[in-house]
């Protein structure tokens, strides 16, 4: 094998796939030893003994193709090669050093398409001294985003019927009841018969990510209470299957990091509703839809696409061990951060902020339209806040997030700006309340995941309602004409109180948030006609009954699904 760097530029090298290669140059070109070795101590030579004096750490960047990654010098003695592993369980490789010291190596293509993976990596120089070692978390994509990995997927429940447990009888059942109301024309149907029945289907992740897991629930008058888990793991709130007559509804599971691989869906019946005359249970599909998030530093553009110049700031108080960094010197300065959306679609906007004394207002554009309201970054504390830029109809590539610096307080003396993620998020029918929030009275902030209950996105919208009337506007898409059910997931606590919702203009129904623990619950908005576009859920504070009133209120997740299941069959293949 041969290698033959071009002067001036890092080096490509991929791992071997056998235990050694010696790779021999020509003459005057630097030869490359690439092999499996065993990671030395942090700070040791090759004997194992803690010599000196040897390289500082070495900094990992990747592409904006998360294709590659970069190793550079952190200084001292000069480096000859590096030894570094990529993604979980992966073997250590050596390389050598370009002659300015770097090394650019390729994702090994074995890797998850879509997930955070690992990044180990040390300096050595040619005495064998070796730097303390480094670690990073990346996100890889190693195939085209717009490939069928990175798209929704539905997955018929009665396709996954091989095996249950003794206690129940699990059988595919096709369209009854007076319609066609199951998606692939039958369902899964679980004939349970006492509490504490259960059922596991086993299905199959293509590409590890983190997904919105959603399933949809059989309901009928002889149909039971149920829960469900993932791979042991209890997901969502308990369900009542009861109704007069056999209908579907969505139910969320919830946000889930899921490995490549087969994994577990379990159905436990809780009891029954005392209107129901069974304990039956029903599924007709479940649903996968990857979630994309994005270390801003990651996203480091090679060319000029800032005022002024951008830095990959380390520190443990963000995501992935560092942020982008840019100081302005006066409003307007800005920078700009590539990203792709997987496919044609609507997505859900947003960033993580960093915050803290130094820190100035800033707004946001994407591909040169504004984006959301300015941000306000000025905290006597550092910490990073969730801004939300809306939704978008984005086509499936490259786009451009532009963050420019808008202001300042008085005690903040600069224009800084620190992005930590960006968020990248397809609509598929749940909308995360902190990322579509379009209007607001009161005081309207993101919550982080605190007092008992997991957030579907780790976040919650709350706000302050100070008088009754204060209100927030959310922003949802329907891909189709057509009749749509809708669910507001919200939050109740001690000292909140209680809303009314309306969508686009029109009543639907009311909420008493108060409860003697912090809990979520999803709320029916019932069922209407919506035409293709955009609308607005709008949740409005009531007058409170009593001193113990409370003036607040909390949105994890907004629902919107088709109703009937052509009208679902056609947004899962919008003609945008």
């Amino acid at each position: 094998m041969l290698f033959a760097p071009r002067a001036g530029r890092p080096r490509s090298v991929r791992p071997p796939s056998g235990r050694s290669v010696l790779a021999a140059g020509a003459a005057g070109a630097l030869a490359v030893v690439v092999a499996l070795v065993t990671a030395a101590a942090p700070g040791a030579g090759a004997d194992g003994r803690r010599q000196a004096p040897a390289p500082k750490p070495p900094e990992i960047s990747l592409d904006d193709t998360l294709h590659q990654l970069t190793f550079t010098p952190g200084g001292g003695t000069a480096v000859a090669s590096y030894t570094y592993r990529i993604g979980n369980g992966s073997p250590a490789y050596r390389a050598g050093a370009a002659a300015d010291g770097s090394l650019t190596v390729s994702v090994p293509a074995t890797l998850d398409d879509i997930g955070r993976q690992p990044v180990t990596v040390r300096a050595d120089d040619a005495s064998g001294h070796s730097s303390t070692t480094v670690t990073g978390t990346f996100s890889f994509i190693n195939r085209n985003p717009g490939s069928a990995d990175y798209q929704v997927r539905r997955v018929e429940a009665e396709a996954l019927l091989p095996t249950g447990t003794a206690q129940t009888t699990a059988v595919r059942q096709t369209n009854c009841c007076g319609g066609n109301r199951f998606s692939g024309g039958s369902q899964a149907w679980f004939r349970a018969t006492r509490t504490g029945d259960t059922y596991t289907l086993p299905f199959d992740v293509t590409t590890a990510a983190d997904y919105a897991v959603v399933l949809k629930q059989t309901r009928g008058p002889d149909y039971g209470t149920v829960s469900y888990a993932i791979d042991s793991r209890r997901t969502g709130t308990v369900q009542d299957g009861y109704a007069p007559t056999v209908s579907t509804r969505p139910v969320s599971l919830g946000e889930l990091g899921l490995t490549r691989g087969i994994h577990w869906l379990t159905l436990t019946v809780e009891g029954r509703n005392p209107a129901a005359s069974g304990r039956y249970a029903g599924l007709d599909y479940l649903e996968l839809t990857p979630l994309l998030q994005h270390e801003a530093e990651h996203l480091l553009p090679a060319g000029r696409s800032a005022t002024l110049p951008l830095a990959r700031e380390p520190g443990a108080l963000w995501s992935g061990g560092a942020q982008v960094a840019f100081t302005g010197r006066r409003p307007g300065d800005h920078f700009a951060l590539g990203f792709d959306a997987p496919a044609d679609g609507w997505y859900a906007l947003g960033t993580e902020q960093s915050t803290g004394p130094q820190y100035g207002r800033v707004s946001f554009a994407v591909d040169g339209e504004a984006a959301g309201t300015p941000f306000d970054a000025y905290r006597k504390t550092a910490a990073t806040r969730a801004a939300d830029l809306g939704i978008r109809y984005l086509t499936g590539g490259r786009h451009t997030m532009t963050f420019a610096a808008a202001g300042r307080r008085a005690p903040s003396p600069r224009y800084r700006i620190g992005v930590d993620l960006i968020k990248v998020f397809p609509l598929t029918g749940s909308y995360e309340a902190e990322l579509v929030t379009s209007a607001s009275t009161g005081r309207s902030s993101v919550q982080r995941n605190c007092c008992g209950p997991m957030w579907s996105g780790g976040h919650q919208r709350l706000v302050r309602a100070l008088r009754p009337g204060d209100h927030a506007e959310f922003t949802f898409a329907v891909p189709l004409d057509g009749p749509y059910s809708l669910n507001a997931v919200m939050t109740r606590r001690p000292e909140y109180g209680g809303v009314v919702f309306a969508i686009d203009g029109r009543p639907a129904g009311r909420f008493d948030g108060r409860t003697h623990e912090t809990t979520t619950r999803p709320v029916h908005l019932g069922t209407r006609d919506f035409t293709e576009g955009l609308h607005t859920l709008t949740v409005t504070r009531t007058d409170g009954a009593g001193p113990a009133a409370g003036h607040a209120f909390g949105v994890d997740r907004i629902d919107v699904y088709p109703e009937d299941e052509k009208a679902s069959e056609r947004a899962a293949h919008p003609r945008f």
